[in-house]
Formats: structure tokens, C-alpha cells, sequence
């Protein structure tokens, strides 16, 4: 029906018939009109929603104009902060030293919550591993990587050693003397206790060096195999004051077609934890060498360990004792133990009769001062 049929029906209809039609038209178009603003009023909504989403998420992978990315900004800042050692604490590091395609020695720095302590290794000490025993020297040269290395000595020493880090022991000397750093180092390094001392004595002036301006384009300029990160870290702790230094105590093992280094486990953990026995432990210490000031220069190397000393006075033998004598009560072997690793020389003997906590040092010829040791009194 067309509209002029419709106008023209709703005309001859009765007026009440045609004002219903013209009232359910108005009502169909405002109906009609209603939905079309709602879809437009969608339509809109969308839009900006739509438009807030692109936004944030150009926000969170682009950042705000200017600022660069929150993420960014956190890894820079983590950065900055190893690069200064303040976000990071010093570990259990352990640093070999190759020479001649072979591990003559090892350098031990471990850190206390108060200074710390080096302990020279030879490559010949003996370890357990998952294969058996084997030497350290074997398991860095055999291929069984470092993370062996570091695991073996961690359960010898019942401490966590974080890593090993190799170097050549000709670049050592190299940064050293690019320090200006002064000792009596040897060009080239043996397997013997006295190398094993040169060493760490050549890795602590290393350390020592560390607040000098050239330390560390010195210490960057040296190959390390390895990540030398933590190495850095722990030597930089390492140039505090209170350090102690010491080689593995233990003994040498020879043989026909074998040799080795059996270290005392028991004596190397009191040693690396700063634990002693100290006021309790009365030690009395006697010149037997000749000497002059033999006994003080030996306290001087004993007295950290907080040991009560009584008088020093000469050995009735004096001045002819040759091998240095440590007489241990029987509850203090373990101490005189130590101080024979700390002296570097000495046969340990225990007498029951010797009153408990008492210790009796008797210095031979054999005990060589420290260079730093300053004498006295004339003869002691």
C-alpha cells in the first residue's frame, strides 16, 4: 500500500481509527530514532576504549615521553650497582695459577664477617670426588671443569666455594708490577709449601693494590678463565686490614711412581674459621735458635689467635736447638696444630703430663722470621 492510498484510507476512515495509526507511526519512528543513538553512543564508547588500550600499552613498551622504560631504568640501576660491589656481598673464591700448561698451586680467599682468610693450596692436594681421589691439578688439567674443583673443596672445607677462576701466573706478575707492587716472587712457580706461600703472598699484594687508581684497568687487563667477577669482588674485601694468610695444613705423601699432599680437613676448617680456642689456650713460647729476639718475632706470627702468652725466656738447650718443638697438653693438640701451619715449621708432640691448656713452643734454627717482624730485645 502507498502512502497516498494510506492518506487517502486513513481520510475516509472515522477520525478515531486514523489518529491511532498517526499515534503507532510516531511511536515506531521515536523507537527507531532511540536505537540508532544507542548504536552511535556504542559506536563512541568503543572507540575510546579502544584508543585507551593503545595508548597504555604504548606507555608500558615505549615509557612516558622522556623517562625511557621502568624496566630499563631498573636494569641500569642494577648494573651500576655490581659495578661499585655495593649490591653484592664478597665470596668464597678460589683463583689457580697455571704455569707450564699445569696448576702448581691454588690461592683459597675466604671471607668472615670480620676480615678474612688466604690459604695457599698445592695443585698436588688430594681430594674426593664422584671418580675417587684425585689432585686438584688433575681435575683442572683433565678436563673435569671447575665447578668440580669448586665442589670438591667445598665439601673438603665444609664451606660453599662460589667459583675457580684460572690465570697465568707470568700475567699475575705482569699487573703486579704494572702496580708497582714489590716482592720476592719467583718467574717461575714449583709445587712445594714455599711456592704455595709465594704465591698467596703475590694474590694478597694483589688485593692490596685494590684502592689504587690503576687497579682496575690492571686487573681488567688480565686474562682470567672464568668469570673474574666475584675473583674482583672478594679481592677488593680482601684490601681491608685483619686478613689472615696461611697454607693448607696437611702432609706430603711419595711414593715410586706417586705423590701427593693429604691435607688435614680438621685443622684447615679451624684455621678458615677463625675459630680458636684463645685466652683459654696459655702458650709459652722459648728461643732454642740463637736468635736474637727468635721468640717475640714467633709471637708476632702467633699472636692473632688470642692465645694468653706467658714470658718469653731461652730454651735450656739454647742456642742449639735445630728443629722448632711444639709441646701440646692433650687437649690442645688440635691448637698446636695450628700453630705449626702458622709457623711453617715444627713437630708437634702431645705430652699427657703437660697441664691442660698449656702449650710449649720451642723455636729451632728452622723457623725463618716474616720479613715485616722487627726485633726488640737483643737475644730472647
Amino acid at each position: 500500500m502507498t502512502d497516498s492510498t494510506e492518506r487517502r484510507q486513513m481520510r475516509r476512515a472515522p477520525e478515531g481509527v486514523g489518529n491511532q495509526v498517526r499515534s503507532e507511526r510516531r511511536i515506531t519512528r521515536r523507537v527507531a530514532r532511540r536505537r540508532q543513538a544507542r548504536r552511535r553512543v556504542v559506536l563512541l564508547v568503543s572507540g575510546l576504549v579502544v584508543i585507551a588500550v593503545v595508548v597504555a600499552l604504548l606507555l608500558i613498551f615505549l615509557g612516558s615521553p622522556g623517562g625511557g622504560s621502568s624496566a630499563e631504568t631498573t636494569r641500569t640501576t642494577q648494573a651500576a650497582a655490581e659495578d661499585d660491589g655495593s649490591a653484592a656481598s664478597p665470596s668464597t673464591v678460589v683463583l689457580a695459577l697455571r704455569q707450564t700448561g699445569t696448576i702448581p698451586v691454588l690461592v683459597l680467599l675466604h671471607p668472615l664477617s670480620s676480615a678474612g682468610v688466604a690459604m695457599g693450596m698445592l695443585g698436588a692436594t688430594l681430594v674426593k670426588t664422584s671418580q675417587g681421589f684425585k689432585t686438584l691439578a688433575e681435575l683442572e688439567n683433565g678436563g673435569q671443569g671447575d665447578s668440580v674443583v669448586a665442589s670438591s673443596l667445598s665439601d673438603l672445607l665444609g664451606l660453599k666455594v662460589e667459583g675457580v677462576t684460572v690465570i697465568e701466573w707470568q700475567v699475575l706478575l705482569q699487573a703486579l708490577n704494572r702496580l708497582g707492587a714489590t716482592g720476592a716472587w719467583p718467574q717461575t712457580l714449583g709445587g712445594t709449601s714455599s711456592a704455595a706461600t709465594q704465591a698467596m703472598d703475590a694474590v694478597m699484594a694483589l688485593a692490596a693494590k685494590a684502592g689504587s687508581a690503576d687497579w682496575q684497568a690492571a686487573v681488567g687487563a688480565m686474562a682470567f678463565k672464568g668469570d673474574g667477577a666475584d675473583l674482583r669482588l672478594t679481592l677488593k674485601a680482601a684490601a681491608a686490614a685483619g686478613w689472615s694468610k696461611t697454607s693448607m695444613p696437611g702432609r706430603a705423601v711419595e711414593g715410586v711412581d706417586f705423590s701427593y699432599f693429604e691435607p688435614d680437613a680438621a685443622v684447615a676448617k679451624t684455621l678458615l674459621g677463625g675459630r680458636s680456642s684463645g685466652a683459654a689456650v696459655t702458650l709459652e713460647i722459648q728461643n732454642g735458635s740463637g736468635l736474637a729476639g727468635g721468640a717475640e718475632q714467633a709471637a708476632g706470627v702467633l699472636k692473632p689467635l688470642g692465645y694468653t702468652l706467658l714470658a718469653f725466656r731461652n730454651a735450656d738447650d739454647f742456642p742449639d736447638v735445630e728443629t722448632t718443638r711444639i709441646i701440646a697438653s692433650s687437649d690442645t693438640a688440635g691448637e698446636a696444630a695450628r700453630l705449626q701451619t702458622l709457623l711453617g715449621v715444627g713437630k708437634v708432640e702431645v705430652d699427657a703430663g703437660q697441664a691442660a691448656g698449656h702449650i710449649v713452643v720451642i723455636i729451632g734454627k728452622d723457623f725463618t722470621p716474616p720479613a715485616s717482624s722487627t726485633t726488640t730485645q737483643s737475644a730472647q
